[in-house]
């Protein structure tokens, strides 16, 4: 009857084992796949700064753009809007790859971004040449993430995905 009862036990204790390994194993697979992520959600922030707080009427302006996941996680398609103050011509778009414009508009895909990770984005714009003096033109830079198959958390905090800068007509 001992012996019964430890043969019992023994495979029982070997079943549980292999259990415990197969779902311990898919689980480490699934978090390495990003089926799983553990951690916050991710956190994109975005900067805007003028290359001068003053521009003479038709001169030039670069705005550097920077942006950056705060998070815990990856960011899931990515997205920039750049809006130059009215009547602008768009000039030099680093990197021109990512990046797209339409009228006074930039759009840039900046596709998944890990936790941690920063770039930047610089537009050159031209400044209506009929400007007034004094006139303040504002820009803005605005990021947007997305859920995708394998990005499964949302950005929750946004107060950071927006920013401005004002440059002052001379």
């Amino acid at each position: 009857m001992l012996r019964q009862g430890a043969a019992f036990w023994f495979v029982l204790f070997i079943g549980l084992l292999m259990a415990g390994l197969i779902i311990g194993g898919g689980f480490y697979i699934a978090v390495n796949q990003g089926a799983v992520q553990l951690g916050g959600p991710p956190d994109m922030a975005a900067t805007l700064t003028p290359s001068s707080g003053q521009v003479a009427a038709g001169g030039e302006v670069t705005y550097t753009i920077g942006y950056e996941n705060k998070g815990e996680n990856p960011a899931g398609s990515v997205s920039m809007t750049i809006s130059l103050p009215a009547g602008s011509t768009i000039g030099e778009i680093v990197p021109s790859a990512a990046c797209t414009p339409s009228g006074t508009t930039v759009t840039c895909r900046l596709g998944t971004q890990q936790p941690q990770r920063s770039g930047t984005v610089t537009v050159t714009a031209t400044i209506d040449s009929s400007a007034a003096k004094g006139t303040e033109l504002q820009a803005q830079a605005t990021i947007e993430t997305a859920t995708t198959r394998d990005i499964k958390k949302s950005e929750t905090v946004k107060e950071n995905n927006t920013a401005t800068a004002v440059v002052t007509v001379q």
